[in-house]
């Protein structure tokens, strides 16, 4: 940046490489947090006594919380980029300015682990309960 705090043109092409990797490393961390959670609630159900099944749930519980701040902090470093090169005049910038809906689809992506973690904390008090039901 120069004294203008306006950012120079080497500058906005390395926030530009960054924003690729970025972008890369997040669809990379949501593809594996999508099959984490498939294979997990798939092995979580072949768990016969309830007791082993809330243990199991609760660790999915909290290993999809976990895997969920890594995602969203890769998802605020995109869009901090994003917002640095709004105004550039890169290719990228002129295709998003032609698409109406979603402006941004990383922000309706980052609602799903959200939605999955919720589900591993239902499932997990479900399987508490009906272990609760077992042991009386």
């Amino acid at each position: 940046m120069n004294e203008n705090n306006e950012i120079s043109t080497e500058e906005l092409h390395e926030i530009n490489e960054e924003r690729k990797y970025l972008g890369g490393l997040l669809k990379d961390r949501m593809n594996f947090y999508l099959v984490f959670v498939s294979l997990f609630l798939l092995g979580a159900y072949k768990v016969p006594l309830p007791y082993e099944k809330f243990f199991v749930l609760l660790f999915g519980t909290i290993v999809s919380f976990l895997l969920y701040l890594s995602v969203l902090r890769t998802h605020i470093l995109v869009r901090k980029a994003l917002i640095i090169l709004k105004h550039s005049p890169s290719a990228y910038n002129r295709l998003q300015k032609n698409v109406g809906f979603p402006s941004d689809a990383n922000k309706i992506l980052i609602v799903v682990p959200i939605i999955l973690t919720a589900l591993f904390v239902g499932l997990s008090v479900s399987a508490l309960v009906e272990w609760l039901k077992n042991t009386s």
